[in-house]
């Protein structure tokens, strides 16, 4: 059921922005994106990860690239909705490794650069480019790091940033 405003009922695990409004993430997959200058009115919602019994996370969370495209990630999550279209493409972690609710991989923080590139700091596969057109993915080791360090294992990268000058604090 939904309160007085428009906005479900349910367990919210985290909140972000795009460029409708702010993005409330529940921990079954369902997002909902309110207008919050118009007294919190559900401008649109997408119920598809919930519906097909995808995740139940309380880690997830939500990033808008620079097409609005609304990244869904976390725990065992990497994903991606098309919002124009209202598709989603749930396979796009697959290459990570990040497949289903029993992988222990996370993706912890996602952001995005003025080149089209977003970043993702990953537990296990360390520091993630993706190509916001091509949806290509590499994994890019950190400059001015001890290599001997990321040879025997791939360091985990908690949070990133990206500042007003473009660059990418890790």
């Amino acid at each position: 059921t939904n309160d007085a405003h428009g906005v479900p009922q349910g367990n919210i695990c985290s909140i972000s922005e795009c460029r409708d409004g702010a993005i409330a993430v529940y921990e079954d997959g369902r997002m909902v994106c309110c207008d919050i200058m118009r007294q919190q009115n559900t401008v649109w919602q997408t119920d598809f990860i919930a519906q097909q019994h995808l995740r139940k996370s309380k880690s997830l969370k939500t990033y808008a690239d620079q097409l609005d495209n609304i990244w869904l990630y976390g725990q065992g999550t990497l994903m991606v909705y098309n919002k124009s279209a209202n598709t989603w493409n749930t396979t796009i972690g697959d290459q990570l490794g990040l497949t289903s609710v029993g992988v222990d991989h996370s993706v912890n923080e996602m952001t995005g650069d003025s080149n089209g590139n977003i970043w993702a700091g990953t537990d296990r596969s360390g520091l993630i480019r993706i190509n916001v057109n091509t949806r290509e993915i590499e994994a890019v080791q950190p400059r001015g790091v001890n290599p001997r360090r990321i040879d025997s294992e791939i360091m985990p990268i908690q949070s990133v940033y990206v500042d007003d000058t473009d660059l990418l604090w890790v």
